[in-house]
């Protein structure tokens, strides 16, 4: 039973960090393009993303598919963890490592959140000033949003995100003592 658990857990994770490197791959690619015409910006990026996944596609997959296997053997991933003794094993090392995993994934999913809402927002408003061009009006927008506070989402989400999993209130940063 716990080798099935392990199995699930190792794909449940593989799968949630290659969602992750997916979105950060996309940011990458996405920061360094000059998205004024989109077209030629799509185009771009799909070209980008294609040589990136030609050149190191499959260490990418490797790294992920070690990196969820080992974790998930060893009981450092969160649900994965197992001992004779019932007390959530792994010690220390473990505990950090989860707390740093949760950190990592909690920084993606706060900034993603809060780049979402706050471009939407100013890009709606600047687009219901201007209905004859609200998509140019709305891109402008949240672009100059993000230009503006990005350094500011970016601390924010990663002082949430690393408080939030040191002190054990954000889900997967919990330590269980037994």
């Amino acid at each position: 039973m716990i080798v099935v658990r392990k199995f699930f857990m190792s794909i449940l994770w593989f799968v949630i960090f290659f969602v992750i490197a997916i979105i950060g791959i996309s940011i990458y690619i996405v920061m360094g393009l000059d998205l004024s015409d989109q077209d030629a910006a799509a185009a771009a990026a799909e070209t980008i993303g294609a040589e990136i996944g030609q050149k190191y596609g499959n260490l990418i997959v490797f790294g992920l598919f070690a990196l969820s296997v080992l974790g998930s053997i060893f009981g450092i991933l969160p649900g994965s963890r197992h001992n004779r003794n019932g007390d959530g094993g792994s010690g220390v090392v473990g505990m950090v490592i989860r707390k740093v995993l949760a950190s990592i994934l909690w920084f993606v999913i706060l900034y993603v959140l809060v780049a979402f809402v706050g471009g939407g927002i100013v890009g709606g408003m600047a687009g219901a000033n201007d209905p004859d061009n609200a998509i140019a009006a709305g891109t402008a927008a949240g672009e100059a949003f993000g230009a503006k506070y990005g350094l500011w989402m970016i601390l924010g989400s990663l002082a949430v995100a690393v408080l939030g999993s040191i002190s054990g209130v954000l889900p997967f940063s919990k330590h269980n003592k037994g």
